[in-house]
């Protein structure tokens, strides 16, 4: 993070200042070969540079612009070339005019400065101004050779990596202003070269690279994350204020001009200013370093981009006895940067960067409000900064999460504010397959200790954009067309503290009622709500039942079905399936009541999810998470399959008791409604820790379902159950009747309301052979008929059903 600037009196921003950047970054090495594009003007190559050098300093002069748009020179002395390894050569040069010494060296913001030379009587361009120097030695700097940039525009390709830092020593020590030179450190930004220490003759130099982040509190969690990676990129990183006024109209670009790219512009905006080294035609060649480079911070480019290239205006430059830098102001647009390499940026006149609008609507405490509007380039939007938020909470908002912060900031004035509150975000896309709208309702709470408001209400934003535009498989070319948030906040908090899960009886298949206890931020009264739990007939009923919140739930996978091996990789989805995914997730309000047979679903990763699920609307966010598992039976029946009129013998055990334990036996035929009273209560007698119990349950006539219930083991487990069936067979009796030459069987099942179907056989050739299946009537009669002289035999059997087991034959006499 870096030094917080203060402002001078009088200094005006003309455009809403959020991150501005004037960037001079790491110079590397370009591939050889012969430059077919470049700078229009007569140029000196390294080797006639260093040809000339030999007999001494060359007299020169660099092109910037200290006050204003206008550029202007300043002379300089060229030193030396200096060879600094994998980064190739750079032009070591200095100047103690009035205007340098002044503000007490090169600074930060002349980045891209055209550099030349006295060829003769004619001015040549060697480079363009990228290092300039800390400690002791003021005034001197590194320049980037003008034929790596050449090279760079024709080519469009990276350079050579290079480490973090370099020591140089040079062939023959250079004699400057305020002493002689031995040995260069180049540092990778400021940060390294502070921690670095100077010895005599040794001059440590950084990228003349400057980072302003405006419309963020510099010690909100989104300003320190933004911060951090772009030190680690190579930057020089500064607080400054927020604005939003109209840009001013500049001259046209030329050599030396103040100029810069915005990646978004508005209320937020984030810039990267510099100086223009030179126009060919169309094409304006900046900086000579990296724009955003990599995160390793070795001087690499992003390479293909998109960002608004403008003018600027120089305020001032500020001074400083260690780093000085200007003070600069982005302006109109005048074209588009399409290439960010490592030994410059390049742009091209015309057109702006496509851009898409982000809207914050803000109002505090019911009272204040504030919209504010800024729009951000669909390539750092969509390609470089998405954003990147984690089950575990917020890793990178991404380029559309801080523009939002930086709105909610500015409503809220301030950074570690705690409240609560609630947002509505919405996400336009759009692809070649049509248009989607996402939308998301959410409620927030924030205690202040590690994120804001304006950190954790932007999430929604970041979790959005990211999963709508993050495609591994490349079959989405997705485009945002806006971003809406409409957020209100308070003071007061949404904080929810769970803290009990009760059963009033085991659960059992169908609807459960299911309560939770908790308590909410603001009231000592303990709070009860209720669920719903929907169990599907079958399931065993001996497992856990969990609550915690969405977020909690889909970390665990509560909310989806099991993958089987997490490892594979997902299929692609298309961007209608992403925004009909996203529309259905859950919110940070919703409460999820869980039940998993068996135990806890995040214990075996191969267990599928919750087999009931419910999901519960609030206005509060749930910390905690409850598990309780129901009490373990283990219940059996003998016979499982008996015939009509005979008793079933019960039996079951509770794993853990510490003590005899009542338990309700319930017994429901098939047809009859659930019981509300139990059939049987017995007692299981406990002996070494666990509870065993009997019992012989009087006939039934159907197929049974039979239940045995206990109460909780004390108050960190629910009341179990546990089930078995018993199948009752029907009983099948056979009648004769003659009449007219017709033989007449009658089958009487019992009982009598059983229904279904019985099958008819007769004796016929050795071996009984189908004659009729025939449904059984509401008084439980079957009738079939046989038209032959002799009677004869016919054996009936009840086909089974739902209702009862399949009966034995009876046989005709």
């Amino acid at each position: 993070m870096g030094r917080t600037r203060q402002r001078r009196p009088g200094h005006r921003y003309h455009l809403s200042i959020a991150l501005v950047v004037a960037l001079a970054a790491l110079v590397l090495l370009a591939a050889a070969g012969p430059a077919v594009a470049g700078p229009p003007g007569p140029t000196l190559d390294l080797a006639a540079l260093q040809a000339k050098l030999a007999s001494g300093p060359l007299d020169g002069f660099m092109i910037t612009t200290m006050q204003g748009s206008t550029p202007e020179q300043i002379p300089v002395t060229v030193l030396a070339v200096v060879e600094a390894g994998t980064w190739g050569k750079l032009i070591m040069f200095e100047s103690t005019d009035p205007a340098i010494t002044k503000i007490g060296g090169i600074a930060a913001g002349m980045s891209g400065s055209p550099v030349y030379v006295d060829a003769g009587g004619t001015p040549k361009l060697v480079g363009a101004v990228s290092y300039g120097d800390d400690f002791s030695l003021r005034g001197t700097g590194l320049a980037t050779p003008i034929e790596y940039m050449a090279r760079t525009q024709d080519a469009y390709s990276s350079l050579k990596t290079a480490p973090a830092r370099t020591t140089i020593t040079l062939d023959q020590p250079v004699r400057t202003a305020t002493g002689v030179v031995k040995t260069l450190v180049l540092a990778v930004n400021e940060k390294a070269a502070r921690a670095t220490t100077a010895s005599a003759g040794q001059a440590v130099m950084h990228p003349l690279a400057l980072v302003e982040i405006g419309g963020l509190p510099a010690t909100s969690a989104a300003f320190k994350k933004l911060a951090a990676k772009l030190e680690g990129n190579g930057l020089t990183v500064v607080a400054a204020p927020a604005g939003g006024s109209a840009p001013t109209l500049t001259p046209d670009l030329e050599p030396g001009s103040p100029c810069g790219v915005l990646l978004s512009n508005g209320f937020y905006w984030l810039g990267m200013l510099g100086t223009v080294t030179y126009l060919d035609g169309d094409t304006v060649m900046l900086f000579g370093h990296p724009l955003l480079g990599d995160p390793m911070g070795w001087g690499l480019g992003a390479g293909p981009m998109q960002g608004t290239l403008t003018g600027a205006t120089v305020e001032e430059v500020w001074p400083s006895s260690w780093s000085p830098y200007k003070l600069m102001t982005p302006a109109d647009a005048k074209g588009m940067a399409i290439e960010d390499r490592s030994a410059g940026v390049i742009a091209k006149l015309g057109d702006p960067a496509p851009d898409y609008p982000v809207t914050t609507d803000v109002t505090v405490d019911g009272g204040g409000r504030v919209v504010d509007t800024t729009n951000v380039t669909q390539w750092f939007g969509v390609d470089y900064a998405p954003g990147l938020v984690s089950e575990f909470g917020l890793e990178d908002p991404g380029a559309t999460g801080y523009v939002v912060s930086a709105g909610i900031y500015h409503a809220l004035d301030s950074d570690l504010m705690s409240g609560g509150g609630s947002t509505t975000t919405t996400v336009q896309v759009s692809d070649g397959t049509g248009s989607y709208t996402v939308s998301r309702d959410n409620v927030w709470d924030s205690d202040g200790t590690w994120y804001g408001l304006g950190d954790i209400a932007a999430t929604d934003t970041a979790d959005l954009v990211s999963a709508l535009v993050i495609d591994p498989y490349g079959i989405r070319k997705v485009r945002i067309d806006s971003v809406d948030v409409t957020a209100s906040l308070s003071s007061a908090r949404r904080y929810a503290g769970l803290v009990d899960v009760r059963l009033r009886r085991p659960l059992r298949p169908g609807d459960n009622d299911v309560e939770v206890d908790y308590y909410r931020y603001g009231s000592p009264d303990l709070q009860t709500l209720h669920a719903t739990l929907s169990i599907p007939a079958g399931t065993p009923l001996n497992g856990n039942v969990d609550v915690m919140s969405a977020v909690a739930a889909a970390r665990w996978g509560f909310l989806s079905p099991s993958q089987g091996d997490s490892s594979a990789a997902a299929p692609p989805e298309t961007l209608a399936q992403v925004a009909a995914r996203l529309g259905a997730a859950p919110t940070n309000g919703d409460l999820i009541v869980a039940y998993t047979p068996g135990g806890f679903a995040g214990e075996i990763y191969d267990m599928p999810s919750a087999t009931a699920v419910s999901t519960i609307p609030t206005d509060w966010v749930f910390d905690g998470e409850l598990s309780k598992m129901t009490r373990a039976i283990a219940l059996s029946a003998r016979p499982r399959t008996i015939e009509l009129g005979s008793p079933v013998l019960v039996s079951g055990t509770l794993e853990e008791a510490t003590g005899d334990v009542e338990v309700s036996i319930y017994c429901r035929p098939a047809g009859m409604p659930e019981p509300t009273v139990p059939t049987q209560t017995v007692i299981a007698t406990e002996a070494r820790g666990s509870a065993t119990f009997f019992c012989l349950l009087p006939p039934v006539s159907h197929n049974a379902r039979i239940t045995a219930e206990a109460p909780a083991l004390g108050s960190d487990s629910l009341p179990g159950a546990a089930r078995v069936s018993v199948k009752v067979r029907a009983r099948v009796s056979l009648a004769v009747a003659h009449s007219g030459g017709m033989w007449t069987f009658t089958a009487t099942v019992k009982p009598k309301d059983t229904g279904g179907s019985v099958k008819f056989q007769r004796w016929a050739g050795g071996r009984w052979v189908a004659l009729a299946t025939v449904a059984v009537d509401g008084d439980g009669k079957a009738h079939v008929g046989v038209g032959t002289k002799a009677a004869p035999r016919v054996r009936v059997r009840f086909v089974g059903n739902s209702r009862n087991a399949v009966s034995a034959w009876a046989v005709s006499r």
